[in-house]
């Protein structure tokens, strides 16, 4: 997958769970079900994976040997990142426990399966060349 077909059906992807996100919030208005600044996190979880995928795709266009480690590294990196986000936030904000991992851990975890389904499809194009 390119990265430009990558933009495009991630972007439709993240609509759609956003959107999925804020039905949910409306029909259960009488709890708080988001932490605040979900979206905030939200859409940096979205950017991140967008320039993990682009520095993997890079790595695998170029086609050395190490392309699946440097993948591999670029969501370990990520998520180490997102760890130190995640460390911040609690600093910065008194938080419910369950309801910042019920926020945080579905929306990264579906990005990174997207991210990592569109990575092996690349990975696997590689191979039959």
């Amino acid at each position: 997958m390119s990265f430009k077909k990558f933009i495009v059906s991630f972007s439709a992807f993240a609509v759609i769970i956003a959107v999925f996100i804020a039905l949910i919030q409306r029909i259960v208005s009488t709890q708080v079900i988001l932490i605040d600044k979900f979206w905030i996190i939200y859409f940096t979880t979205y950017a991140l994976t967008v320039i993990a995928f682009y520095v993997s795709d890079k790595s695998i266009k170029n086609g050395d040997q190490l392309s699946a480690y440097k993948v591999l590294g670029m969501i370990v990196i990520k998520l180490l990142f997102f760890l130190s986000l995640i460390a911040l936030y609690i600093i910065k904000f008194k938080v419910n426990p369950i309801l910042f991992i019920a926020n945080f851990f579905p929306v990264y975890f579906l990005f990174t399966v997207f991210e990592l389904s569109c990575l092996l499809g690349n990975l696997r194009h590689q191979n039959k060349t």
